[in-house]
């Protein structure tokens, strides 16, 4: 297939797509993290590993510095969100390089600790430019799961998950990581960071937001809309379930983007996260099928 009817054959799938779209809207509400009583003092540990490099190769050396640079990064963001609120007394970081349980021995019973955990992995995907250049893109999860402890017992445990895509096959460390001082990340991987800590104050301070997103709303899933602006989601899922595993792949992905929806909008992390993939698989492969 020449490179003009790919063009116009992703041209026009763009414009059906947008010509049975509407806009939903949802309510999220954060509810506050319990706090024990009385807290004079927050202490943000991390665990202070020792990272032995020099048998590794360089781009496990990437890896592994990575992993631990965007844990100092969500453990410094966590930290400076309690510094600068007046609610407490004290809040500051530490580092453990012994059991968690010797060190959480060292906290009164006015101080709570919250042990943070990042997980970061990659996946490379596929997908077709504007200008019809072929462009990898590494998409990157993070995982932030934050436990508080008071008097050495787990009270709280929470987990957030974001994830972001960039250009580029490579991990996304300017130059390399060890041709200079400090690590720098790139603006998206920055962003996803922000992101995870946002989502963290969120979680400590109640609130609620109005989030709105484009659904898919064409003939197979006329009424997905107004149920689900209604908040009636078992009715708004009830239509998609017959398309998400459907052999049309233009129906497979627009009901699998619009369960993303419905999953977000009831806080389900897990299942937002997975049907947003099947998704972005699907925008792939028909991708591929134009150019073809």
């Amino acid at each position: 297939m020449n490179n003009s009817l790919v063009r116009n054959g992703s041209l026009l799938l763009l414009v059906i797509c947008l010509s049975c779209t509407r806009e939903v809207s949802y309510q999220v509400s954060y509810d506050p993290i319990e706090l024990p009583e009385p807290i004079n003092t927050i202490v943000v540990g991390d665990r202070a590993d020792t990272l032995d490099l020099s048998q590794l190769k360089k781009r496990k050396r990437s890896e592994v510095a990575f992993k631990q640079a965007t844990q100092d990064y969500l453990v410094e963001s966590i930290t400076n969100e309690f510094a600068t609120d007046t609610s407490y007394e004290q809040a500051s970081d530490s580092v453990y390089d012994v059991s968690l349980e010797n060190f959480l021995e060292n906290f009164d019973s006015e101080t709570a600790v919250l042990i943070p955990h990042l997980n970061i992995t990659k996946s490379d995907g596929f997908t077709i430019s504007s200008d019809e250049d072929n462009i990898n893109y590494s998409t990157y999860y993070a995982t932030a799961t934050i436990s508080m402890y008071h008097k050495s017992k787990k009270v709280n445990q929470i987990k957030l998950s974001d994830k972001v895509k960039v250009e580029g096959s490579d991990l996304v460390l300017l130059v390399d990581a060890f041709a200079k001082e400090d690590l720098n990340f790139s603006d998206d991987i920055k962003e996803m960071l922000e992101h995870l800590a946002t989502e963290y104050r969120r979680r400590w301070y109640p609130r609620t937001e109005t989030v709105t997103k484009t659904a898919f709303v064409g003939k197979k899933f006329k009424g997905f809309d107004e149920y689900f602006n209604k908040g009636e989601f078992d009715q708004a899922s009830a239509l998609l379930t017959p398309y998400l595993d459907s052999q049309n792949l233009t129906l497979q992905m627009q009901a699998s983007y619009n369960m993303h929806i419905v999953c977000d909008a009831k806080r389900d992390i897990d299942c937002s996260n997975k049907w947003l993939t099947n998704y972005e698989r699907c925008q792939r492969e028909l991708s591929e099928q134009y150019k073809q």
